[in-house]
């Protein structure tokens, strides 16, 4: 692999788990591409559901609807019938009114990255995203220009040290030693940092 391969898988990660921390903030699904990323659908998969669901069928008819997807794509059966139930919703209310997706999807390029960057970044900015008290771990790391790699790295250190009576410079330390590009972020963007990763580990731990 590439440098530039390797950089495009590191962008895609991050942009990906950034799509799902940022959906997480919804009660219900808000796009269809995001919940067939999360459920390993394919596109091909999500171009199936969309012309099913507009041939007319009855979709309160859970069962029904549920026994004809999985003729068309058994990993349908996996899914249990509450996520089945939020799939129709989501589909149904993302198709045009003459039936057909409500987007053009095409083959990701460097300019769709970007798109799919910024778009991010707007839709986050909704949601109350500031540079000072980012809401998603994953676009914190791609504003400072760090990996997926060094993402996990960030984590896993912050996560060890939560049971360790550590002051913020203690913590910093350790944490540039695992990540030395920590070491080029101010003191504003360092504590942003422990902000949006305290919360995201705050969340996970009353979801279990």
């Amino acid at each position: 692999m590439t440098e530039d391969e390797m950089v495009a898988v590191e962008q895609y990660l991050l942009l990906r788990d950034a799509l799902f921390q940022i959906a997480d903030k919804f009660d219900n699904t808000v796009s269809v591409s995001e919940f067939c990323l999360s459920h390993g659908l394919t596109v091909e998969d999500r171009y199936a559901i969309a012309k099913f669901l507009t041939q007319g069928c009855d979709t309160k008819d859970i069962r029904k609807v549920r026994k004809q997807l999985e003729q068309h794509i058994p990993s349908i059966k996996n899914m249990v019938d509450e996520v089945v139930e939020d799939m129709i919703q989501a589909f149904t209310k993302n198709l045009r009114s003459d039936g057909g997706p409500s987007m053009e999807y095409r083959v990701g390029t460097a300019q769709d990255y970007a798109l799919l960057r910024d778009a991010l970044f707007e839709i986050a900015a909704v949601l109350g995203d500031t540079p000072t008290q980012p809401i998603s771990t994953n676009l914190f790391c791609l504003r400072h220009g760090l990996t997926k790699d060094e993402h996990d790295k960030i984590a896993i250190t912050i996560l060890k040290a939560r049971d360790e009576t550590l002051t913020s410079d203690e913590l910093r330390a350790r944490l540039e030693h695992r990540v030395p590009k920590i070491a080029q972020l101010n003191d504003e963007d360092f504590q942003s940092l422990l902000f949006v990763f305290t919360q995201w580990f705050d969340k996970a731990f009353q979801q279990q």
